[in-house]
């Protein structure tokens, strides 16, 4: 993925987040044999929306930042996405989003090698880290929207 096609990816997650999170309650809640449902799916999402937008202002901002890992699980059950109210934690990353992507736009072509030290994966650049959110967000959406019509 090129990263304007990336770029480009990462402004469109939340305005196709919103509209799915019109979808009626029962269809979003529904839970399937195995893995999440749709809503804790878009939880998850925006969890990770809120992890890895401060991962980018890390790897902006400091010298080779070490990028702690976090347990997505936990998350998804401390949170309680099936029956949390999600447009608070919508409204609160959109503000966040808009930042990062103001921050990332901004940059000069070399910025775009600046590294992180991701506990899982090693060292990542800010191009890297950029393409990866943005497959990551495309992949789910396209699992909710398939959750949503089976």
């Amino acid at each position: 993925m090129e990263r304007h096609d990336a770029l480009r990816g990462l402004s469109e997650t939340l305005p196709v987040l919103q509209t799915l999170l019109d979808t009626e309650e029962t269809l979003l809640c529904r839970q399937p044999a195995e893995g999440w449902s749709a809503k804790e799916i878009l939880g998850h999402l925006l969890d990770a929306i809120e992890v890895w937008d401060e991962r980018v202002r890390l790897v902006v901002t400091e010298e080779h930042p070490f990028l702690e890992s976090y347990d997505q699980e936990i998350y998804v059950r401390e949170r309680n996405h099936q029956s949390a109210e999600l447009r608070p934690a919508l409204t609160a990353r959109q503000v966040q989003r808009a930042a990062t992507l103001a921050r990332l736009n901004g940059l000069a072509e070399e910025a775009w090698s600046r590294t992180g030290q991701h506990e899982e994966r090693g060292p990542i650049t800010l191009d890297e880290m950029v393409r990866l959110m943005a497959v990551h967000e495309h992949d789910h959406l396209v699992e909710v929207q398939a959750l949503i019509t089976a």
